[in-house]
């Protein structure tokens, strides 16, 4: 027994600020970073971050041991969750501006979030956002221009939650929609109307022949022109590009 002690491994403690905490102190932190989380120290801040986004999740127990579960985090992240899964179907994408149905779950409400709730602070590391503190109504609007603007974002059905993540950092880290200088502008603008001048010569040059219009899919050519140019500057040796028979 006492070669297997001594062959032991020691085994060292971490020692971050927390191990020091003593049960009414975090207590009476955790209140404070309800409240505000900002008022609390960093390595404080960032415990009781990921305490409650794991109650959000459905990760954490059932009953919180620092201040039970809050409500307005588990709510705000359900929130979040509907934006990302269904946001696409509240986007403003009908050009005759036609009201359509919205789907209950983007409601806060439904998710237990109030009026009387909008103005409350959170962090928004919890929900894997850059940007600290922040309030649920400046939180509900970021979301709502993001999932429910001009664009349309459907990829929750992906089953690879890493393909998912993936568009989650892209979508929600600022780099959609993707902002273009004049030159490519101008560019664009260029490719669109040499495809529909095209389009349009084919029409009146051979009248009564079977073919295939491109019209009311202009913008095809100006993505596929700058699609092919950004594989060759990545190294793509070749493409296979398919399109469905319409006849």
């Amino acid at each position: 027994m006492t070669g297997l002690a001594n062959a032991a491994p020691t085994l060292r403690a971490i020692d971050p600020s927390v191990n020091g905490w003593n049960a009414e102190y975090l207590e009476s932190q955790y209140q404070s970073f309800r409240r505000d989380p900002a008022s609390v120290p960093a390595d404080m801040r960032q415990f009781f971050a990921g305490f409650d986004l794991a109650v959000a999740r459905g990760d954490g127990p059932a009953s919180a041991p620092a201040g039970g579960e809050n409500p307005i985090y588990k709510g705000v992240a359900n929130l979040v969750q509907a934006y990302r899964a269904r946001g696409h179907m509240a986007a403003k994408l009908d050009p005759l501006q036609r009201r359509s149905e919205r789907p209950r779950d983007l409601d806060p409400v439904t998710h237990g979030i109030h009026a009387s709730d909008l103005d409350k602070v959170v962090d928004a590391a919890v929900f894997g956002i850059s940007g600290g503190s922040t309030t649920v109504r400046e939180l509900i609007a970021r979301y709502e221009a993001i999932y429910c603007g001009s664009l349309g974002f459907e990829f929750h059905h992906i089953s690879d939650k890493d393909q998912r993540d993936w568009f989650v950092r892209r979508i929600e880290g600022g780099q959609v929609p993707v902002r273009f200088d004049a030159a490519t502008q101008r560019l664009i603008l260029e490719y669109t109307t040499q495809a529909e001048s095209f389009d349009k010569f084919l029409g009146k040059r051979y009248q009564g022949k079977k073919r295939f219009s491109i019209e009311g899919s202009e913008s095809l050519i100006p993505l596929l022109k700058f699609f092919t140019q950004r594989a060759g500057e990545l190294g793509t040796q070749e493409i296979i590009l398919g399109m469905p028979h319409r006849g």
